[in-house]
């Protein structure tokens, strides 16, 4: 249990990175008179940046959004959710042992000592 509380910040960044995209510099200006809308600037350079892990994928096109926007949305729940609602369950299955019974307090102590009785499960 220790293991997944250490490990669980890589793995919240892991997930996330997944969602990254990045815009890069658009065309440059030729003459200080031509500015470009939003739009028009939108339109020359990849309307949704490109994904930081593939800078030569664009961002929620072909194979990103095909393969690893829902290998991202997979991971985010089973390694990113789950384990915060396993902690709540666990700590809920025992929280009339938490401030008396010392084996209790032994094992599952790292996970709510810190906090005040009534946000144990926090």
């Amino acid at each position: 249990m220790v293991a997944i509380f250490v490990l669980f910040p890589s793995w919240a960044s892991a997930g996330f990175s997944v969602f990254s995209c990045m815009e890069v510099d658009g065309p440059q200006q030729t003459s200080t008179s031509q500015q470009y809308t939003a739009r028009e600037f939108a339109a020359m350079t990849h309307p949704r940046g490109y994904w930081t892990r593939d800078m030569q994928q664009g961002c929620y096109t072909g194979v990103h959004i095909a393969l690893y926007v829902p290998l991202g949305v997979v991971f985010l729940l089973v390694f990113c959710l789950s384990p915060p609602l396993v902690n709540f369950f666990l700590l809920w299955r025992i929280r009339d042992d938490l401030q008396y019974d010392t084996h209790t307090q032994r094992v599952y102590g790292f996970m709510y000592l810190r906090y005040k009785p009534r946000y144990f499960w926090w």
